[in-house]
This record gives C-alpha cells, sequence and structure tokens, in this order.
C-alpha cells in the first residue's frame, strides 16, 4: 500500500490515519532528522578519526529520540513489559471512571494486507447510570486522544495493570447510550483508529495521580 499524506484524498489507506498526536511527532520527528543530516553532511569530509561524525550523529540521534518519548515510557518491540513511569505535564491528573467489572473488554484485532499486518487495539466496558458528571466528561472528550490503563486478574493477590494505546497513536472515545426498563447505562469504547506493531502491554510503573473529580459514578 502507498501512505500518502495530502489535502486532497489521493491515496487512500484504511490501515493508515493521521491524527493531531502523529502529526505534531512527525513534524518533530522530521525537523530533528533534517538538522541531523545537515550537521552530518557538513562535517563529515572534516572528521580526523574515519566514522567519528557517524558516531557523533547517532549519539544525538539516540538524544532527540529520547527527547521526543519523555513524557512516555519507554518499551521495546517484542517486550510487552513497560517498567518506566507514565510522565504526566505539569499540573495535569489522570481521569478514573467506574466500569462494570464484568464488562471490561479489551479489544486486540490484527489488522492490514498480508506482510504489512498491524495491531488495533481498545478498551470497552458499561459504565451504569447517566449523571450528569459522566455525560459531561462524553461531551467534552469525544474529539480527544487517550492512553487508558486498566486491571485485570492474573491469579495474583494484587492482578495486572494492562497499557492500552500511546501518544502518537491514541484511543479514540466512541460511546454509546441505553435508557430502557432492563438498564440505564454508557457503553465506552475507547479505540485505536489506526494499528502499530504493538500489543496491549503490562504496565509496571508508577500509577499517575488522579484527579479530585476523576471516579465519575
Amino acid at each position: 500500500p502507498v501512505l500518502s499524506i495530502n489535502l486532497n484524498g489521493m491515496e487512500k489507506h484504511s490501515g493508515f490515519r493521521t491524527t493531531p498526536p502523529l502529526i505534531a511527532m512527525a513534524v518533530k520527528a522530521m525537523t530533528y532528522g533534517d538538522l541531523l543530516m545537515r550537521c552530518l553532511y557538513r562535517m563529515r569530509p572534516y572528521e580526523k578519526e574515519k566514522g567519528s561524525a557517524d558516531r557523533l550523529a547517532q549519539r544525538w540521534t539516540d538524544e532527540c529520540i529520547r527527547e521526543l518519548l519523555a513524557d512516555k515510557p519507554a518499551r521495546s518491540h517484542g517486550d510487552t513489559v513497560i517498567t518506566g513511569d507514565i510522565t504526566l505535564n505539569e499540573g495535569a491528573k489522570a481521569i478514573g471512571i467506574y466500569a462494570t467489572p464484568s464488562s471490561i473488554n479489551p479489544i486486540r484485532e490484527s489488522n492490514g494486507e498480508a506482510d504489512a499486518r498491524s495491531l488495533l487495539k481498545g478498551l470497552e466496558f458499561d459504565h451504569p447510570g447517566d449523571s450528569d458528571a459522566i455525560e459531561s466528561f462524553i461531551e467534552a472528550n469525544l474529539n480527544k486522544g487517550f492512553i487508558a490503563l486498566y486491571k485485570e486478574c492474573d491469579g495474583s493477590a494484587a492482578g495486572r495493570v494492562r497499557l492500552v494505546g500511546s501518544k502518537c497513536n491514541p484511543l479514540a472515545l466512541a460511546p454509546e447510550y441505553t435508557n430502557s426498563n432492563e438498564a440505564t447505562r454508557n457503553h465506552l469504547v475507547f479505540r485505536q483508529e489506526q494499528g502499530d506493531k504493538f500489543a496491549i502491554a503490562t504496565y509496571g510503573g508508577k500509577m499517575p495521580a488522579l484527579a479530585d473529580d476523576a471516579d465519575y459514578s
């Protein structure tokens, strides 16, 4: 498939969709890459020790990557355990939403064509009732990106915390509402709009602080 960023709808591909966080990250990455390339090509003809310019360029490439990923824990492809901490912006706090335990359902689907498959992930659950707080949350966050943390039972006393989504490939909220004689509830679906190479992770870092009004109930 051809992945193209353009304004006239050319070369559409169902497995690739640009989002504001992805565009911001891409612009930073392209700027860093262009500067590093210019510096390397300018200095390589004058190096005293063969290969020293390439080694220096690699060092600063690694520094740029760490800067781009500074606000999320590092993760290697093939390793689903994250041990670093999620760092929120100064003054920011996480949002906690009550989920009916039996309704919590992680999503992981294969996406894309043969030899170019990716994993599309998400999390869905029921939230009982239709309080003003949860309705306000839904209205305010329809077009925002999320990273979700949830706990699942794995046979241990503490359970394990799972992480879905990332800054450059966040989850989008798609709510559903039921109001009948049997139940009144919101079914909240947080789902990526494009796949990536990572599966749902196990999060071993420190839990971020919750906002005072974070437990929507």
